[in-house]
């Protein structure tokens, strides 16, 4: 691997570029290496032939050392380098030779021919004069030493050998010289060539860009003339436009460094509508035009204006030569005419527009305060015919309600109708029949059974009276009403249970009250009271069988109105009959004592009162607990 890569390196010592890439590199790599086996051969022979060959071995190893030297320049690309030290070598190495032999009159003097041979092809014609002047001076004092006999190296050699080996070396130098002459020379031509055929071809390339670009010369001279005669038309389509316009035209300076906002160029009717003409206002400041004079500020507020939108609309004032001050809708641009920046006003008189704008206001003003006078009008007849559909509403409700609650009355008037024929009967038929029983009975004197017919008959006229004093009590409900006030519930339900007392001595019934000290409530006293009453004995009569019977008597408010309710634990109500039992003369156990009434009795009191009332029960031997509600007092507002 290692004598592989040492050959490898060997051959690229020897190797020289490529003449396409680089010609002049190769050529001077050419050059040094001829030098270098030259100026061996030469080392080699002078060694042989000298008496004193170490002085000849130390020079001579100093300038091949330089020749390698300027070998390692060239590849590096180092030519300039390289060239001077091989030239230089090559001199030190003629001059050394010149100074062995002892004079120029020998052939090596012809070296010398070879040294500015290398210097005018490696360095050109500088180097070639500064190497001819080194060499003649070289000469002069080799020439100089000789006449003055000044050499006193002795072991020159001499003889046939040493020349015909001069002559040889002045061959080889020759031969190869010419060759690198001739190889210079070719390439030379083959370069000339080339750039002769470049030359053509950019000469070519060069005459077509001229054509072209005379071609486009021409196509921009037609469009600069056409350019010219359509910026002559447009001109002249501008002049008509601006001279025949509706509106007053202008054209403004605002840059102008001596008249402030110049007028240019303004149309006819510009001059007609301010009063001017045209010398009066071409060359002027528009400041006369306007009610006051714009300040600097306000110019450089208007310009930035005009550039933010483009085409800036406002409305505006002009004074007229007569001093009368006249509106106008205003149109401002800038333009940019040459390098100047103008701006263009188109300005238009909206005396008569202004004129129809307020007349339109005025007939507006007056259209609205009819339109209010008319809404106002329709306003207070929609409120009449709202407040009569009001009243026709309510009394439509009060209709329908008294239609309801006369529907009510005659259904309970037919049901009061039915029970009174059916339970006043009922006693009637009894007293008549036990009459025709006492008749007989006392016709036959028999006077235990006319007592027992005279009781009997005393029943049955208490049962009827009870139930006429009954029917008379639930007529007199919203008949007869005493004036309604705020009522402690506590010592109301109180009082009711003092009233019914009796009733319960002897059946162990435990009473509570339910209700905060301090709750009262809204209503008739005495209806409040006899509604309790019914209720309370209503719980005592069908308590049952109940080996602890309880009754709860509370109240408690809630959301405007209090809920009071009577709680027991004894028959209970089947679901089915709940709905039922408020109905007049409704007994749903024949064995309890009573009429029928009192339910009834409490629930027309509850509705006197604008309250609801309502039975709940789990069933029969579940307790019951009748609830009522009684609004809260209405606020004296």
């Amino acid at each position: 691997m290692n004598l592989k890569y040492s050959g490898q390196k060997f051959r690229q010592l020897f190797s020289l570029p490529d003449a396409q890439e680089n010609f002049q590199n190769r050529i001077l790599q050419i050059l040094i290496w001829s030098t270098i086996f030259f100026n061996l051969a030469y080392t080699l022979t002078l060694l042989v032939t000298v008496t004193s060959p170490l002085p000849v071995f130390i020079t001579h190893s100093l300038l091949l050392a330089a020749q390698f030297t300027s070998l390692l320049f060239a590849r590096k690309n180092h030519l300039q380098a390289a060239g001077i030290l091989l030239t230089s070598s090559i001199w030190l190495q003629v001059t050394f030779a010149l100074l062995i032999v002892e004079g120029v009159t020998t052939l090596d003097m012809f070296f010398y021919l070879y040294v500015i041979l290398i210097a005018v092809m490696v360095l050109g014609e500088t180097g070639a004069y500064f190497f001819t002047f080194l060499s003649l001076i070289s000469v002069t004092f080799l020439l100089l030493f000789e006449w003055m006999s000044v050499f006193a190296i002795t072991t020159a050699p001499q003889g046939p050998l040493y020349d015909w080996l001069s002559i040889i070396f002045i061959l080889a130098i020759t031969f190869v010289a010419l060759l690198i002459g001739s190889r210079t020379l070719r390439r030379s031509l083959e370069l000339a060539r080339q750039n002769e055929a470049q030359l053509q071809e950019m000469v070519e390339a060069h005459t077509n860009e001229l054509i072209q670009a005379n071609q486009a010369l021409q196509r921009e001279i037609i469009e600069h003339k056409q350019t010219e005669t359509a910026l002559k038309e447009s001109e002249e389509r501008f002049r008509i436009l601006f001279d025949n316009s509706p509106d007053a035209v202008w054209l403004i300076d605002p840059h102008h460094p001596e008249i402030p906002w110049m007028i240019v160029e303004c149309n006819e009717v510009a001059c007609q509508m301010n009063g001017y003409s045209r010398e009066e206002l071409i060359g002027h400041s528009a400041n006369i035009l306007l009610v006051e004079a714009s300040t600097a500020e306000g110019s450089l507020g208007f310009l930035k204006q005009v550039r933010q939108a483009g085409v800036l609309h406002f409305e505006g004032t002009h004074r007229h030569k007569n001093g009368i001050v006249f509106p106008i809708d205003i149109s401002a641009t800038l333009l940019t005419i040459g390098e100047q920046e103008l701006l263009l006003g188109i300005d238009r008189d909206i005396t008569a527009r202004k004129k129809a704008e307020a007349l339109l206001d005025q007939a507006k003003t007056e259209l609205e305060m009819r339109v209010k006078e008319r809404t106002a009008a329709l306003l207070q007849a929609n409120q009449a015919l709202e407040a009569e559909i009001a009243d026709r509403k309510r009394a439509e409700q009060e209709r329908e309600k008294l239609i309801a609650e006369l529907e009510a009355k005659n259904k309970e008037l037919e049901q009061f109708t039915y029970t009174v024929s059916h339970d006043l009967k009922s006693p009637l038929i009894s007293i008549r029949g036990f009459l025709g029983l006492l008749e007989r009975d006392m016709a036959n004197g028999d006077e235990e059974r006319v007592a027992r017919d005279i009781s009997r008959i005393y029943g049955a006229s208490e049962r009827m009276l009870v139930l006429l004093e009954d029917l008379l009590e639930l007529s007199r409900i919203g008949r007869f009403t005493n004036p309604p006030k705020e009522i402690p519930f506590h010592r109301l339900a109180q009082e009711v249970l003092d009233t019914v007392s009796g009733q319960f001595m002897g059946k162990n019934v435990r009473v509570d009250i339910l209700a905060p000290p301090d709750l009262l409530i809204y209503g008739d006293a005495i209806r409040l009271a006899e509604l309790l009453q019914n209720l309370v004995e209503n719980a005592l009569k069908f308590m049952g069988d109940q080996p602890q019977p309880h009754i709860e008597i509370g109240a408690e408010p809630k959301d405007g109105e209090t809920l009071c309710y009577v709680r027991d634990n004894g028959m209970g109500i089947a679901p089915r009959h709940q709905a039922r039992i408020f109905n007049l003369f409704e007994r749903l156990d024949k064995s309890v004592p009573g009429t029928g009434v009192g339910l009834a009795l409490a629930q027309r009191i509850v509705a006197f009162h604008h309250g609801r009332i309502w039975v709940e029960s789990a069933g029969e031997g579940q307790g019951a607990t009748f609830c009522f509600t009684l609004p809260d007092k209405p606020n004296d507002k």
